[in-house]
């Protein structure tokens, strides 16, 4: 990813900002019939994260659609016919696959009762029958000659690409939505519309209101040093499944690879935050700014960061009010960390006039659930990571205080599938599907950031 200064006018980037603003306040209003609460959580959400105003207005048609209730029609026998109707092919082939897959519960949850009930006369089909419904559904003839033409004739129809392609969409993306990711808990999620650089506002550049004088007239604020930028790089693979392993009805690809694709782009993602961490410049993390220590992960050395990000100001010292909330340690120090964390006494010696210890006392944890503990195994990877030391730990804000990015293209937190036939590669008997993913990270405001380096 691109992280470089770039000239701008930053009066500009405030003014398109109120603009955007008051266009999803506009985008928002007056839609008595959906969920309010869901719209609510929809334009918050958008105004924090920076969310383009067209993802905002996709985000309510989708909400839209939603509410209106409609399911694709029922339809009987071995094959899903949908004649006319055309959509409901894939999905409940789509159905079929996810339930075969033991995603039973997840095809439920996203297609709804009547596709699932559409699809229950093809609970226990073999990928080949699939084929054969794939080519029913669209009307098609279903060559007799061998099973390898029928699964080269599906394989080049629309529903079944569709149904394999969305199947393992929908798994890539619950697996990857589900699995734990430290930086969640401390990165700022932004939605970028294309690859270009993009420009962000610091949280802390706003300035403090000032009284209106008899004149009416409102001050400037200023936006020194309250911008970064971040873009959006591609991420992808391509994955073949051998014609023999269609044939012999392995559907691994979806069950076991779809998950592990998911997660290979989950870690993928994850390397990049911390290599831009660990990568940091002495101009996110430094003495000076008030958001760089040695004390060694403990009691004390806690409380001194969590009072440095709470005494965080802006250039003019007005106090930002950021709260601390997520501890990033090591596996190394993740008990020191618990215990500074959990314990509820800490215990203090008391040392006689000679030096010699003359009682241990104890006393109350002041940082006892103080903040999230978050523990991230690439910050002792020195093999990966050369600048990891398994001794160094950080203090973030919340996400929303921005101590890092993290961006995704349209807003697409999962990796995304297409599939293609058996003629991709004419070297090959074998279908093919290609992963990507869109994302990128870089380093946000320093004031919601706190790192000790330990000596």
């Amino acid at each position: 990813m691109r992280v470089t200064p770039n000239s701008i006018n930053t009066q500009d980037i405030l003014t398109a900002e109120r603009e955007r603003v008051l266009e999803i306040e506009a985008a928002c209003a007056d839609l008595p019939n959906l969920d309010q609460e869901k719209v609510g959580m929809i334009r918050c959400k958008a105004i924090e994260d920076g969310t383009p105003v067209s993802d905002v207005s996709g985000q309510l048609l989708h909400l839209l659609r939603a509410s209106r209730a409609t399911a694709p029609p029922i339809h009987s026998g071995h094959a899903p016919d949908t004649g006319a109707q055309g959509s409901s092919g894939p999905a409940i082939l789509e159905a079929a696959l996810l339930v075969r897959s033991g995603f039973g519960k997840l095809a439920e949850e996203q297609l709804g009762d009547r596709v699932m009930e559409s699809s229950r006369s093809l609970d226990g089909a073999s990928f080949v029958d699939l084929c054969r419904a794939g080519l029913q559904s669209e009307g098609k003839s279903i060559p007799t000659s061998s099973r390898n033409e029928m699964i080269r004739a599906a394989v080049s129809t629309y529903a079944l690409p569709t149904a394999l392609g969305n199947a393992m969409n929908r798994i890539m993306e619950k697996t990857y939505m589900d699995s734990p990711a430290t930086w969640r808990s401390f990165c700022s999620v932004r939605s970028a519309n294309d690859f270009k650089d993009h420009t962000s506002i610091r949280p802390s550049f706003t300035h403090p209101l000032e009284e209106v004088g008899a004149d009416g007239e409102l001050k400037h604020g200023g936006l020194k040093e309250a911008t970064f930028p971040w873009s959006i790089s591609t991420f992808g693979r391509m994955l073949t499944i051998p014609r023999q392993d269609i044939i012999n009805d392995d559907l691994g690809f979806l069950d076991e690879v779809s998950p592990m694709m998911a997660k290979a782009s989950l870690r993928k993602l994850a390397d990049l935050v911390f290599s831009t961490l660990l990568a940091a410049p002495s101009s996110y993390f430094d003495a000076s700014l008030g958001n760089l220590g040695t004390d060694a992960m403990g009691v004390p050395g806690l409380g001194a960061a969590i009072a440095a990000v709470r005494n965080q100001k802006d250039a003019e010292s007005n106090n930002l009010d950021i709260t601390p909330a997520t501890l990033l340690v090591s596996p190394d120090k993740e008990s020191d960390a618990k215990i500074a964390l959990d314990s509820e006494f800490t215990e203090r010696v008391a040392e006689n006039t000679a030096g010699a210890v003359d009682e241990v006392r104890g006393t109350g944890n002041p940082q006892r659930q103080a903040v999230k503990l978050e523990v991230e195994p690439r910050l002792s990877n020195t093999t990966k990571f050369p600048t990891a030391d398994s001794d160094d730990w950080y203090l973030f804000g919340r996400a929303e205080d921005v101590p890092m990015i993290v961006g995704f293209l349209d807003g697409q937190q999962a990796p995304t599938t297409e599939f293609f036939g058996l003629d991709h590669k004419v070297n090959s008997l074998a279908v093919s599907f290609r992963v990507y993913h869109d994302f990128g990270v870089a380093l946000g405001d320093y004031r919601a950031s706190y790192k000790s380096n330990v000596a």
